[in-house]
């Protein structure tokens, strides 16, 4: 043997040990099969899969969408008539198609302020309450997305809907979403799909409903009190402007849910309490002197005035 082979035989030793030759084995990921790579089947971690179920069902909850949106309204099978205009037929019912009701043609203005400025908007649709900075729910024009689900949230989301001139909402989300929006829009009067209300709903809908009833009917008395006072008064009563009015003048009376400002040269208007904030309002109207009242898109700022005059609305 030459000194060359002998080199040569000692280096492949070499470089044997070094780099021994596995055998195949089935736990490896990759395997060599006549030279060519293959993939093998890696042992399963179940603790691994656990924690990725858990994982994927934390974040598909996360995405779950708590919103309501317009919907089409139900009519019955007797106005089929009226219906007819671009509707579809449901088991004997018909779908109302209402051009100025939908989602491409709404009111895409939104109020500034909700619920006697109770929420405030922001300048991406979003609502906040007074002095918060977190988010509540946002206006996205073809939906209202609910962020917060405390109560003041759902009255405030439904008075922006039926802003929009929705008759009819659906309601997307959770269960509990659902029940609560369904809830506080059948209290609106608002019609309602995507939830079957359970006995334990309309049980707490009819209780609701009936001490609605009693204020309703509280709310009117006070009314017919306030009309009742100008009238005697010789006063009369001058239309009021909730959108951009302007009056300014003494208060006549107040009662549980109104109050009669005295514009001067015998006439009268009647503000309605629900329009105001209330602690600002019954600081206004503590004391004597003249009440300057600002309308603003159905929102009433009470502060003093200076001069008792005559009143102006435009």
């Amino acid at each position: 043997m030459t000194t060359e082979t002998k080199s040569e035989n000692s280096e492949v030793q070499l470089e044997s040990e070094l780099f021994p030759v596995k055998t195949h084995d089935a736990q490896n990921t990759i395997g060599l099969v006549n030279d060519a790579p293959i993939a093998t089947e890696e042992p399963v971690n179940e603790k691994l899969m656990e924690l990725d179920t858990e994982i994927f069902s934390a974040d598909e909850t996360k995405q779950v969408e708590n919103a309501i949106r317009p919907a089409k309204v139900k009519v019955p099978s007797k106005d089929l008539g009226e219906a007819q205009k671009g509707g579809s037929s449901e088991d004997g019912r018909i779908i109302k198609a209402d051009p100025s009701k939908n989602a491409q043609t709404m009111v895409s203005k939104s109020p500034v302020q909700l619920l006697n400025r109770r929420f405030v908007l922001g300048e991406k649709g979003e609502y906040r309450r007074q002095g918060e900075m977190r988010v509540a729910l946002v206006d996205e024009i073809e939906q209202i997305r609910f962020i917060d689900k405390q109560m003041d949230a759902f009255q405030a989301g439904v008075e922006l809907a039926k802003f929009k001139g929705w008759e009819a909402i659906e309601v997307i989300g959770t269960e509990k979403f659902r029940s609560e929006a369904w809830f506080h829009a059948r209290m609106a009067g608002l019609e309602v799909v995507g939830y079957e209300a359970n006995d334990s709903d309309l049980k707490r809908l009819a209780a609701a409903q009936n001490i609605q009833k009693l204020d309703d009917k509280s709310v009117e008395e006070s009314r017919i009190k306030a009309i009742n006072f100008a009238i005697k008064k010789g006063a009369g009563l001058q239309q009021t402007n909730e959108e951009v009015g302007c009056y300014s003048g003494s208060i006549m009376l107040e009662t549980d849910h109104h109050f009669v400002q005295d514009l001067g040269r015998k006439v009268a208007v009647l503000h309605e309490k629900k329009c105001f904030d209330n602690s600002e309002l019954s600081q206004a109207l503590s004391g004597r002197g003249s009440l300057k009242v600002q309308y603003q898109s159905g929102y009433g700022v009470a502060s003093k005035g200076r001069d008792r005059g005559h009143g102006f609305s435009r």
